[in-house]
C-alpha cells in the first residue's frame, strides 16, 4: 500500500512539474533566444523534487511539446519546433536536469554542492542550446559573437532565477 501512495505521488509532481514547465514558457520575452521563468520552474522542481523525477517531468513537457501542443516559447508546438534554431534549448533543459540528477549521486546535499550541481545544469543547457542555435542558424559567425548572443544576455537572469529557486525551495516543505 505504501509502494501504491509513493507511485502516485510521484506521478502526481511529476505531472505538476509538467504543466509548470509548460505554463513558464508561454511567459517570455522575445529575443534570439526567448527568455522564459522555465529555468526558474526547472530549478524549483530540482531543488525540492530531485533530478529523477524532474527529468521525467521535463521529459514529459518535451513529449507534450512534440505532439504539437502549442507549450513552448511563443505559444508553439510541434516536432518541427525542437528542431529550429532553439530546440537545443528545449533539450538542454533535460540534458540539466539529468546533469543534476547524475550530481545528485556523488555529492552531498548541502548549498555549496547545490550551487556546484546548479552551475553544472546551467552549463550544459547552455552548452547544448548554444551549440545546436550555432548548427542551425548561424554559419560562419565568430564565437565571441555566439556568446554575446546565446549565453552572455541571460547569465545574470538565470542566476538569480536559479538563486530565487534556492530560496523558495528552502521554505517548501521536502516532498516524502
Amino acid at each position: 500500500m505504501q509502494k501504491n501512495r509513493r507511485h502516485i505521488r510521484d506521478l502526481t509532481e511529476i505531472a505538476i512539474v509538467s504543466a509548470l514547465l509548460c505554463l513558464s514558457a508561454l511567459i517570455y520575452i522575445p529575443f534570439a533566444v526567448p527568455i522564459t521563468l522555465q529555468t526558474l520552474v526547472l530549478f524549483l522542481s530540482l531543488f525540492t523534487l530531485g533530478g529523477r523525477r524532474t527529468s521525467i517531468a521535463t521529459a514529459v513537457y518535451i513529449a507534450i511539446g512534440a505532439l504539437g501542443v502549442p507549450v513552448f516559447s511563443g505559444f508553439s508546438g510541434g516536432i518541427a519546433r525542437l528542431f529550429d534554431a532553439t530546440g537545443g534549448y528545449i533539450f538542454g533543459l533535460l540534458l540539466g536536469a539529468i546533469c543534476f540528477w547524475i550530481l545528485e549521486k556523488i555529492m552531498p546535499g548541502n548549498s555549496l554542492f547545490s550551487a556546484v550541481k546548479a552551475g553544472a545544469s546551467l552549463f550544459m543547457i547552455y552548452l547544448l542550446g548554444t551549440s545546436w542555435y550555432a548548427f542551425v542558424y548561424l554559419k560562419g559567425e565568430g564565437f565571441g559573437y555566439l556568446i554575446s548572443i546565446c549565453v552572455l544576455p541571460f547569465i545574470i537572469p538565470d542566476v538569480v532565477k536559479i538563486y530565487i529557486a534556492y530560496i523558495i525551495s528552502k521554505r517548501v516543505p521536502k516532498p516524502l
